[in-house]
């Protein structure tokens, strides 16, 4: 499957489904069911020259916005 027809259909599924998603498991539960590959976004992939890392916006809507983040090799992050 296309990688925007995915996000177009979790979209799709969230807006038919928001009332029932109460809670991050909810919403876990709604995505869950899509697989997604790094392949499907190697065209996407950024690695500016300033930065240790990409991000990417790859999909927004009214209900969410998928951002792809990358690190470059040796390179991480703190969670935050």
């Amino acid at each position: 499957m296309e990688l925007m027809k995915k996000f177009e259909d979790i979209d799709l599924l969230f807006e038919q489904q928001k009332d029932n998603i109460t809670n991050p498991a909810a919403l876990t539960d709604l995505v869950k069911n899509f697989e997604f590959s790094i392949e499907e976004f190697k065209d996407t992939l950024e690695f500016p020259e300033d930065l240790p890392y990409g991000r990417t916006l790859v999909f927004q809507s009214p209900n969410f916005e998928a951002i792809l983040m990358n690190w470059k090799p040796q390179k991480g992050s703190n969670i935050h």
